[in-house]
């Protein structure tokens, strides 16, 4: 929108009252003609976000219907714009011009910005470095015209990947990423999409992700999620014309999903548009499935590379047998998405695991193998963070199925108490189910006589560069279960070989939790409290909060608030799957164990604390952990803990402490 156009909407909304075209266009310094024009664009636009202009004959003109979207608008302008950093400000113009349907002036793309014209100057350099360097950015260029302004010019598809790109870039994916799976509204979205002037309702976008993953029968990857919300968002919001340049000189790959599959889907703008359902094609063709069991869109070529690497591999001594057909499946699916997202110049996550582990001989050896084969037949350069992708399952394979003569036998010992390391070691145990968990431990000097016994392979810390001779995997503060499942994979696929010996009576030992006494179960399930409260709590009142509730002593709260902020320091603990965040603690002020939830309704946001006094003893220490073991290996208690009624909690409470004593 011109800058002059939104002198008139905030003019217009200053006054209840019809103002005349005339005064108008003296207060812009402007002629009536111009005014007129600008009135017939705006009488365009503002249905779309739920407004009218309204025109009285003598009278002028003013803006009525529902101001609620256009009024969120304007603030969102003033508030969202100015916070950007200079780089993320640069892919917010990014998105703005391509999103433009002709040439935008420097001073209308700078007074939205709220920046100088000369500031506007230097970022239109670096978008065209951007666009000069980024793959994504390709076929795209920057067209500056002296008088006339300046835009992004290039075929409709690579438009919509570089704005792809910009709101991959500015919208945090995690948070967004949840948003969608759980169809919730996010702010920080509607903010942006208002700024920039983009229509699409939101819930339309989220029923019709919902509708393609249920079509196909088949989830996506987070990342990916996020990648077709973001596609569907921007496509709907401006469609192209049935005989518009969408994709310019085609793409040397074709898409696997035929197009009497996308023609049943009711998607607006799409259906009856030949060229937006060949887009579609391709978009979904790429994108890579959560549950990753080799049967997504795969290209037929990529099972004869895949065996030609598992021979390379093997010559290699990379790996010590053959792929299993799991394996092969999930390679030859994780290669097609490689391929199409490559090809189609389509975002890719960029997650990397070996930023802090060098990349060995397999993820050359890999790229060796792929790299000529996939350039000849799909003009496509593999890298090698792209082979990354297929690196990671091969080698986090080998070490505990083919490498290692036995399981490998992990410790974990968390100086912040056994209540972590309880839930360390249920992430392991869902996740990484040949690994043997010897023992749990609420500390961190560990007797080499106790590690010897035990026969350890691994320690699982929270406190880096520990004297020891067995190799640790340090777990980051604050604890996150997606991260660290990200970490401790890529820990495991450059783990060293071991081929020790174990006696055949440890093999197949697990942990052997000794389970509290009833005593100690009923006194935590007795003083489990729930609240419920309307707004999530500001993080600096939280322990405040959790102190008042246990407590009613004034000086007892203030050492309970203590303790849990000297716990909260060393790292908070949260849990993105489940969305709950852990407070725990230890603390002279309490006498016996507690435990309970607070839980807000608008947005949901739930927090679970434990706290066990200072002399605790064993058994109640094992009460209290078997609720963290609870969140990771109970879908029912958790999903209890976010949804349910306070009597549907306690009794999964009850359950679950039935099942595991």
């Amino acid at each position: 929108m011109k800058h002059r156009q939104e002198e008139i909407i905030k003019l217009l909304l200053s006054s209840h009252d019809y103002i005349l075209v005339h005064e108008i266009a003296a207060r812009l310094k402007t002629g009536e003609r111009t005014v007129f024009r600008d009135i017939n664009e705006l009488s365009n636009f503002l249905p779309l976000l739920g407004a009218r202009l309204e025109k009285k004959h003598g009278k002028g003109i003013r803006i009525g219907g529902d101001l609620t979207k256009l009024m969120d608008r304007q603030s969102n302008l003033r508030t969202y714009m100015t916070s950007l950093s200079p780089e993320l400000r640069l892919y917010v113009e990014i998105i703005y011009l391509c999103n433009a349907e002709k040439k935008v002036q420097n001073s209308e793309l700078a007074s939205l910005l709220r920046i100088s014209e000369s500031c506007m100057s230097n970022d239109l350099i670096s978008i065209t470095e951007i666009l000069n360097d980024n793959e994504v950015f390709g076929n795209l260029f920057l067209d500056r015209k002296r008088s006339y302004g300046v835009s992004i010019e290039g075929p409709v598809w690579y438009k919509r990947m570089a704005m792809l790109q910009g709101f991959l870039k500015i919208v945090p994916i995690l948070e967004l990423g949840k948003t969608i799976v759980k169809k919730n509204h996010s702010d920080e979205f509607e903010k942006i999409k208002n700024a920039l002037g983009f229509t699409a309702d939101t819930k339309t976008i989220l029923d019709l992700v919902s509708e393609i993953e249920n079509f196909l029968n088949c989830h996506f990857a987070l990342y990916d999620l996020v990648v077709l919300f973001f596609y569907l968002f921007i496509t709907v919001s401006h469609p192209s014309d049935s005989d518009s340049d969408v994709i310019g000189n085609g793409f040397s790959v074709e898409p696997v999903i035929p197009e009497s599959v996308v023609s049943e889907l009711s998607i607006p703008c799409i259906s009856n548009n030949k060229n937006e359902l060949y887009c579609l094609r391709c978009l979904l063709s790429s994108l890579e499935p959560a549950h990753q069991t080799g049967t997504g869109f795969i290209l037929s070529e990529t099972e004869t590379y895949i065996l030609n690497l598992e021979q390379n591999l093997f010559r290699e001594h990379c790996i010590d047998q053959k792929f299993t057909i799991e394996l092969q499946n999930l390679l030859q699916e994780l290669l097609s998405t490689v391929i199409f997202k490559k090809a189609y110049k389509i975002p890719q996550n960029s997650l990397d695991y070996s930023t802090s582990i060098p990349i060995q001989k397999t993820g050359t050896t890999i790229l060796e193998t792929l790299y000529e084969p996939i350039k000849k037949r799909f003009k496509v350069i593999l890298t090698l963070a792209d082979v990354e992708l297929l690196r990671v399952p091969i080698r986090a394979t080998s070490p505990l199925k083919t490498i290692h003569t036995r399981k490998l036998r992990v410790l974990v010992a968390c100086i912040e108490g056994i209540c972590l390391a309880r839930l360390i070691a249920s992430v392991i145990r869902i996740y990484y189910p040949d690994i043997i968990i010897v023992d749990t431990v609420g500390e961190i000097d560990v007797a080499p006589q106790f590690i010897k016994d035990k026969e350890v392979d691994v320690l699982i810390t929270t406190v880096d560069d520990i004297p020891n001779t067995i190799p640790h995997f340090f777990v980051k503060m604050p604890f996150q279960q997606d991260s660290f499942r990200h970490d401790f994979a890529s820990f495991l696929a450059d783990l060293p070989r071991t081929e020790r010996e174990i006696s055949a009576e440890k093999e197949d030992e697990n942990i052997k939790i000794d389970f509290p006494n009833t005593k100690s179960l009923e006194l935590v399930f007795d003083n489990f409290t729930i609240t419920e409260i309307d707004r999530p709590l500001r993080d600096k009142r939280i322990t405040t909060f959790l102190s008042e509730i246990i407590l009613s002593d004034s000086k007892s709260q203030q050492q309970l608030r203590h303790d849990f902020d000297k716990r909260e320091k060393k790292g908070s603990v949260y849990l993105e799957i489940s969305d709950i965040r852990l407070f725990h603690c230890r603390s002279s002020a309490i006498t016996i164990p507690v435990a309970g939830m607070v839980r807000s309704k608008k947005p949901l946001a739930t927090i679970l604390y434990l706290a066990a006094p200072e002399n605790a003893n064993k058994d109640e220490i094992e009460a209290l952990s078997l609720i963290t073991t609870g969140l990771i290996e109970s879908p029912d208690f958790v999903y209890s803990l976010n949804h349910e009624t306070a009597d549907e909690i306690r009794r999964q409470l009850f359950s679950l402490m039935s099942n595991l004593s």
